[in-house]
């Protein structure tokens, strides 16, 4: 009987949102914030995941936005003629525990710093531009790195002590910076550039919500949110 009941709240709970939005998993407490804050937000239902992952989703599954980079979502054929909405521009950033300092990115070939975490450079957005930075930085730090799913869990490393640093985006970064040791934002020019958007997939046109949303992000409310996580 519990089981049936369990189940049962399952079901009342995917059936009580009228849409569903993906984004990825760096941006998870900022797009949360955001959802707290519209009126409606219990009609809406949010996921997150690197960009591959989110991406799959919204191919197999009723995701009426997708938010995250732009560049990635472009090489996506069915994507191309989408609607897109700019959020603001992402940023590559290095964060190290507390025992940690690092004044710059040549600071990670001193043997002190043993492990790096990146997200999945082929998969996360920032994972590729962690390696674009390195190469570009020309930095001897290859056999020092550890790749893992999602920024989130890069930053989880850097907080656990289980890496001596980590690149992740400055939204994430944020949200831990009383956890860790410090910020290092990584030069632009070394990486290409990340341009956040909220993309319009085919079911947003049919749902009344999804247009309510979508004015709700241009508001100096969300505006006033998105600054805050750096973007």
């Amino acid at each position: 009987m519990r089981k049936i009941l369990v189940l049962m709240l399952a079901v009342f709970a995917l059936n009580a949102a009228e849409m569903t939005i993906a984004s990825g998993a760096g941006y998870k407490k900022m797009v949360l914030e955001i959802l707290e804050n519209f009126e409606k937000k219990e009609s809406i239902d949010a996921t997150f995941g690197n960009m591959r992952q989110i991406t799959t989703q919204a191919l197999n599954h009723d995701i009426s936005l997708l938010i995250g980079d732009k560049t990635f979502f472009d090489g996506v054929e069915e994507f191309k003629t989408t609607v897109n909405q700019k959020v603001g521009n992402g940023k590559l950033v290095l964060v190290y525990p507390k025992e940690k300092v690092v004044k710059n990115l040549k600071d990670l070939e001193k043997p002190e710093f043993k492990k790096i975490a990146m997200p999945d450079a082929k998969k996360a957005i920032y994972g590729k531009a962690a390696t674009q930075a390195i190469e570009s930085a020309n930095l001897d730090i290859k056999n020092k790195l550890i790749e893992v799913a999602t920024v989130p869990q890069a930053a989880s490393y850097v907080i656990s002590g289980e890496v001596d640093a980590a690149f992740i985006n400055l939204s994430e970064a944020l949200t831990i910076k009383d956890k860790i040791g410090g910020i290092l934002e990584v030069d632009q020019g070394l990486y290409s550039e990340i341009e956040i958007v909220v993309l319009e997939l085919e079911s947003c046109a049919k749902k009344g919500i999804c247009k309510e949303f979508l004015d709700y992000l241009q508001t100096d409310k969300v505006k006033e949110i998105v600054t805050k996580y750096g973007l």
